[in-house]
């Protein structure tokens, strides 16, 4: 890790940490208020300068977010214990909604990613997380592949978080990516994917899959891709600095059983994701954002 003190003078933040690796340039900026961890320009993670001692997520991942009214709602539908598998793992927001006695696995593939999350001086999520009880386990690799060798139908969750850069990694949003996530799940499972993304709608990518797959689906009602708050004001709304990237928090939830989400259509503001109007799914054969 390499720590600097000079000033990003071009956002008026200081520059606490850049890390330059094969996937790219890494930054931790704070501009007082909050502490921010980028991937070129990308968002992975922020947290508040004055609750470092805390577990509060925010940006993407805020408590009143459509991640954490998730959560809460499968909390709610099905008390037993949630273990998770996560892939990415950004600043370890994530982290914060493991409860005592759980297990979360984070699948990362970028090692500087586990080095920046886990040094306390950047960020504190895992570090709190873990001190409330928790198992955080870290493993660094192709969150796929990861997933690929979690035991079958041991988790109640998995989450991907791979999504909101501008180079999507396709071999974890296609038909044989879900099956794989669906072998790790339990019967009543749910696969979450966020799927912000500031120049791609992956909405109908999502779509045809949960089609094709025989898949219920569903997605926050607030999200910009299929007409609710617009970007800007979701991003506000949910802590993000700098929303006016134009970043919005889009979660998709997928489950067997169109039962098995009706906590969220109900009480966590999600509704059925829309047809896919023709969009092919993604195959490891055939993937395309111009059909």
């Amino acid at each position: 890790m390499i720590l600097v003190g000079t000033l990003w003078s071009d956002h008026g933040a200081t520059l606490l940490a850049r890390e330059r690796g094969f996937f790219g340039v890494l930054r931790v900026v704070d501009d007082g208020a909050y502490r921010v961890l980028l991937h070129g320009s990308t968002l992975h993670g922020s947290q508040a300068v004055r609750e470092r001692e805390l577990c509060e997520p925010l940006a993407y991942y805020t408590r009143r977010g459509p991640l954490g009214r998730a959560i809460a709602a499968r909390r709610t539908a099905f008390p037993e214990v949630t273990d998770a598998a996560i892939i990415g793992l950004g600043a370890g927001a994530i982290a914060c909604y493991a409860a005592p006695g759980e297990r979360w696995t984070f699948h990362e593939i970028n090692s500087d990613v586990v080095d920046v999350a886990t040094e306390p001086g950047l960020f504190t999520f895992v570090e709190n997380a873990r001190a409330t009880g928790a198992t955080i386990e870290l493993t660094v690799g192709d969150g796929r592949t990861g997933l690929l060798h979690t035991p079958a139908a041991s988790v109640s969750l998995v989450m991907v978080d791979a999504f909101n850069s501008d180079s999507v990694p396709i071999h974890l949003l296609t038909r044989e990516a879900v099956r794989v996530y669906l072998d790790a799940l339990r019967d009543d499972g749910w696969l979450l994917l966020h799927i912000s993304n500031r120049t791609l709608d992956l909405t109908r990518v999502v779509s045809a899959i949960a089609e094709a797959e025989h898949l219920s689906v569903v997605v926050n009602r607030d999200a910009a891709e299929i007409g609710g708050a617009s970007a800007a004001e979701s991003a506000a709304e949910a802590g993000i600095p700098g929303s006016s990237s134009g970043a919005s928090p889009t979660w998709v939830v997928l489950a067997r059983t169109s039962e098995a989400l009706d906590v969220l259509r109900l009480s966590a503001g999600f509704v059925d994701l829309p047809p896919p109007r023709g969009a092919p799914a993604w195959t490891d054969e055939r993937a395309s954002l111009f059909e």
